[in-house]
C-alpha cells in the first residue's frame, strides 16, 4: 500500500491568514483543519525563497540564509554549543557565498528540496528568516522582505508506519 493522503501548502509572509507575531521577523499561520490529521507524516520542502537586500556593507558578511519553523522534525542539529545537540528546526537554507551582486533586492532560492519525518503537525506553523554570519554566528533578520515556501505533506498509512518503525529499530 502507498501513502494515502497528500496535501500541498503554499506559505508566505504576505498572505491574508498570516499573523505577524514579531514585527518584520516572526510569522504564524494557523493550519486548516483538513490538513491536521494527528498522525505521522513526511514533509517535503519543495520550494523556498527568502528575499534580501544585497548591499555591500552587510550582505557579504553572511554565508547562509534560511528559514526556521516549529514543525517537529526527527533528528538533531550539531550547530549547537560544544558537546550538545538541539532539535533541527531549519526548513530550508540558501548558500550566499556564491552571490556577489550589490544593492539589489533579490529573491534567493533554496539549495535543493528537503524531506523530513514529523510525528504530528502542530496546529500552527511559526516561521522566521535567519542569517548565518561567515564567522558561524546566527543573526536574526529584521526586515519586511518576502519569505515563501511550499510544503508537500504526505500522511503515512498504517503499513508505511510499520515500515518506519521497523527501520528505526533496525540500525542496519
Amino acid at each position: 500500500m502507498c501513502k494515502q493522503w497528500i496535501y500541498y501548502l503554499r506559505v508566505n509572509n504576505r498572505g491574508g491568514g498570516i499573523l505577524e507575531t514579531v514585527a518584520n521577523q516572526k510569522y504564524q499561520l494557523n493550519l486548516p483543519n483538513e490538513i491536521l490529521m494527528d498522525r505521522p507524516c513526511l514533509v517535503t520542502v519543495s520550494e523556498g525563497t527568502v528575499q534580501l537586500l544585497s548591499d555591500n556593507t552587510v550582505f557579504h558578511t553572511y554565508s547562509e540564509a534560511g528559514v526556521t519553523c516549529n514543525i517537529p522534525q526527527r533528528g538533531v542539529s550539531t550547530e549547537a554549543p560544544s558537546g550538545s545537540y538541539q532539535p533541527d528546526n531549519v526548513l530550508f537554507t540558501v548558500n550566499l557565498t556564491t552571490y556577489h551582486t550589490n544593492n539589489v533586492l533579490e529573491p534567493f532560492r533554496q539549495d535543493g528540496s528537503r524531506t523530513f519525518f514529523c510525528g504530528s503537525l502542530p496546529n500552527y506553523i511559526e516561521f522566521e528568516r535567519y542569517l548565518l554570519l561567515a564567522a558561524g554566528k546566527v543573526a536574526s533578520a529584521f526586515d519586511d522582505y518576502y519569505i515563501g515556501f511550499v510544503l508537500t505533506i504526505e500522511y503515512l498509512d498504517d503499513e508505511e508506519l510499520g515500515k518506519q518503525k521497523i527501520q528505526n529499530n533496525n540500525p542496519s
